[in-house]
């Protein structure tokens, strides 16, 4: 993986996708050395194997400055793991179990008890725009929907780097075309 600078653009590569303004040089190196001096560590909590295992890969290959220091298939099994170590970003799914809610319930606690941990939603909700809000108020830093794109070094960084309110295209798409809809139908209304 190499990680570099170009110009103001932060450029990501890895052997599938070659950026010919990124060649290996110095300056990755420099740039790879300070992302991995500010590491941080991560549980992934998640109730499909084959997404927990794909999802740890994207971990280790892509976003090198992240530890997964464990990882959870039930709400009991990630309790336990908090007991153990503290992370500083929690990457969670909301459908635990077949119900959506205890996703929500999750962050809902972990804001108020560990108000500085990051909590990043990965989730195959796609159509429960509702689920969504939910989660964000419930405190939430970001949702990234597991469709289209997948979990990104770029979105997990802007998470740790204290932004709110983070989001893959696939769900600004759908917020998008939902704020459109909602415009279209007040525009109706005032005619």
């Amino acid at each position: 993986i190499c990680a570099c600078l170009v110009g103001s653009e932060m450029c990501i590569r890895d052997s599938r996708m070659v950026h010919p303004a990124c060649p290996l040089n110095v300056e990755c190196k420099k740039t790879m050395h300070i992302m991995e001096n500010n590491r941080f560590k991560v549980i992934i909590v998640e109730d499909v194997k084959l997404e927990l295992k794909g999802t740890e890969e994207i971990f280790r290959h892509e976003i090198p400055n992240a530890e997964v220091i464990g990882t959870a298939m039930t709400e009991n099994e990630f309790w336990e793991l908090l007991k153990v170590q503290l992370p500083d970003m929690v990457l969670l799914d909301l459908g635990l179990g077949g119900s959506t809610t205890i996703g929500v319930e999750i962050c809902s606690s972990l804001r108020k008890n560990y108000p500085d941990m990051k909590v990043l939603i990965f989730t195959g909700e796609v159509l429960n725009e509702k689920l969504w809000v939910d989660a964000l108020n419930a405190g939430a830093d970001g949702i990234i929907l597991k469709t289209g794109e997948l979990l990104t070094a770029t979105d997990v960084q802007a998470v740790m780097d204290g932004k709110k309110l983070v989001f893959n295209y696939p769900i600004l798409e759908k917020i998008a075309v939902s704020y459109t809809h909602l415009r279209a139908h007040e525009t109706c209304a005032d005619l």
